[in-house]
């Protein structure tokens, strides 16, 4: 069984407002469209089992994007969504979610605000997956206070890019592989052992195929618990 732990899906009138460059100009340059269909076709061709899927996590578009994938009928998708506030992941929870997808860069959200997010999520029992800094490895100054938040929660907690890791070694959080270099990966599997990372692409942003040959240099028996078994204990704990 293979997992992909990071990906976004998004609608075609989302997607063609990212690659004009009218929004998120970062995004310009996607490696393959970003609709749920093409995220089908990649995990078919690569023999992936299930897909963590989030939303584009910006604050104006999280709505429309946590519509879209509501109505995503295929059982391969551990569907996340984004929240502003609080009283938000009630509703994704009654909604079918299995997560939450909290992206600092995008959405700027208040420590105290987020504090009232990662509670609910505990009590709910739902994943979060966070992406904490503004560049993507830069541990930053306010970064230090959302670790803070991080520490003792009985809920799975995943950091998108290996971020912080050094920060949270001795905690319980995981950590994702995307657009991290094979060099990264080892390197973080010798801070914090290979159980708690786990695959993940960023697709669109890149190709899946690409993201998962970097871990070609790994033993076959650590590969495995990243690409596989991590994701799926995560799942028993919250289903």
């Amino acid at each position: 069984m293979m997992i992909d732990a990071h990906t976004h899906v998004f609608p075609k009138w989302l997607e063609y407002l990212t690659r004009t460059g009218l929004f998120f100009g970062h995004l310009k340059k996607l490696k393959s469209s970003a609709t749920i269909d093409s995220l089908e076709q990649q995990a078919e061709n690569l023999n992936i089992d299930k897909c963590f899927v989030f939303p584009l996590p910006v604050v104006g578009f999280s709505s429309a994007s946590n519509k879209y994938i509501e109505a995503l009928k295929e059982d391969n998708l551990v569907k996340f969504g984004c929240v502003s506030k609080k009283e938000e992941v009630i509703k994704l929870k009654s909604m079918g979610f299995a997560g939450i997808k909290i992206h600092q860069h995008f959405q700027r959200t208040s420590i105290t605000r987020l504090k009232g997010i990662l509670d609910i999520c505990e009590k709910e029992e739902m994943i979060i997956t966070m992406h904490i800094s503004r560049n993507l490895f830069k541990y930053e100054s306010f970064s230090h206070d959302i670790v803070s938040l991080l520490k003792n929660r009985t809920n799975p907690l995943i950091l998108a890019h290996l971020s912080a890791i050094e920060h949270l070694k001795d905690t319980d959080v995981f950590f994702d592989t995307a657009l991290r270099t094979a060099d990264d990966v080892k390197q973080a599997i010798s801070l914090v052992g290979s159980k708690r990372i786990l695959f993940g692409s960023d697709f669109p942003v890149t190709d899946i195929n690409k993201e998962l040959s970097k871990l070609d240099v790994l033993k076959t028996v650590v590969k495995e618990q990243i690409i596989d078994k991590n994701a799926g204990n995560i799942l028993k704990q919250v289903n």
